[in-house]
């Protein structure tokens, strides 16, 4: 895409991942830089990388996931919510609330697909950021144009009264009306004389009218020469020196400042990352420890029932013995019997 204004650059940025957007911003910059529109490099260079929530919202905003009705709806509701607390209207109130609940809920549904769909997990935080600024945005007016605007660089608070402030919180400014940057010309150089001295064209005159060489002045009877020095033509090469010198400089400073942007990018992503690598283990954390207090319960259950089977096998081994021996009387009695038997026989 070549750049030709601000518009443009935002309308890209935004619409891309908060991974690819500080790539593809130092390029249209760079873009812009060498085609010598030097203010509108230096402004989207000033574009800021938008957070996880504000990305996710800009999409929706673009009808991702298939969020058209429902941003559309913010706008209404938030018109409809602020008719019904104008006219205290209780029972439009009440709707609005109800109509209100719903509406975020589905935006953050739409926000968890889209991240699905790129690779981009929604953390508790970039959640908890979602409701906030969708509630801001049908909270406040200006809060939903910034929402709808698909610009947004970080999540908006309601705080219950008064404004949301947007100013810093969209790429540019919220308006009807948006401002485009001129492209700027390199400044005109005025012409300088630049006759070789010797010539006619750069001899001058003294007050009678003759002509003087431009490598000397009338010195009196002492003959000694000096050079003439064109004020202006100083003037206008010390001026364009100290141009030069400060475009270097800002060329300089426009080239750190991207250095450190793409720094404080690379330092959100790893920050990012480890907020989901600390959320991944803490709900690891979470599922073994619920594994192990159920675990600990099963301990607990067996023990109990080993416990009980070992009651029952000492009684199991009481019950034993005593009919092992009232099975040794038994033994012994049918044999007292059978003597008795055998005896009275041989009688």
């Amino acid at each position: 895409m070549d750049v030709q204004d601000l518009d443009d650059a935002a309308t890209e940025l935004y619409a891309l991942t908060p991974a690819e957007f500080t790539g593809r911003r130092a390029e249209l910059a760079a873009q812009a830089r060498g085609g010598g529109q030097k203010e509108l490099a230096k402004s989207i260079t000033e574009l800021r990388r938008p957070t996880v929530s504000a990305w996710l919202v800009n999409q929706l905003a673009r009808g991702a996931a298939g969020a058209e009705e429902e941003m559309d709806e913010v706008q209404a509701l938030g018109a409809d919510l602020r008719t019904a607390q104008a006219q205290l209207d209780a029972p439009a109130m009440k709707a609005c609330t109800k109509r209100r609940h719903d509406l975020i809920a589905a935006l953050l549904q739409r926000a968890e697909t889209v991240g699905d769909q790129e690779g981009q997990k929604v953390s508790a935080a970039a959640r908890r950021e979602l409701e906030e600024t969708f509630g801001a945005a049908i909270a406040d007016e200006q809060a939903g144009l910034a929402v709808t605007s698909g610009r947004l660089t970080r999540a908006l608070v309601y705080a219950g009264f008064g404004e949301v402030d947007v100013t810093e919180a969209t790429a540019t400014p919220v308006s009807a009306t948006q401002r485009h940057l001129r492209s700027t010309a390199p400044p005109s150089t005025p012409g300088r004389s630049t006759a070789h001295p010797g010539t006619s064209s750069s001899r001058s005159k003294d007050p009678s009218g003759q002509a003087k060489s431009p490598g000397r002045a009338a010195t009196g009877a002492t003959g000694r020469s000096t050079r003439t020095a064109d004020p202006q033509a100083e003037a206008q090469a010390t001026q364009e020196r100290a141009e030069a010198a400060q475009e270097a400089a800002r060329e300089k400073a426009v080239e750190a400042a991207d250095i450190a942007r793409a720094d404080e990018a690379a330092a959100i992503d790893e920050f990012e990352a480890a907020e989901r690598r600390r959320d991944d283990v803490r709900a690891q954390e979470v599922q073994l420890t619920e594994k192990l207090a159920e675990l600990q319960r099963e301990i607990v259950r067996v023990r109990h029932e080993l416990d009980d089977l070992t009651r029952s096998s000492a009684a199991a081994d009481r019950e034993y013995q005593r009919r092992q021996r009232q099975v040794d009387q038994a033994r012994k009695a049918v044999l007292h019997a059978e003597r008795e038997l055998d005896h009275l026989n041989d009688d």
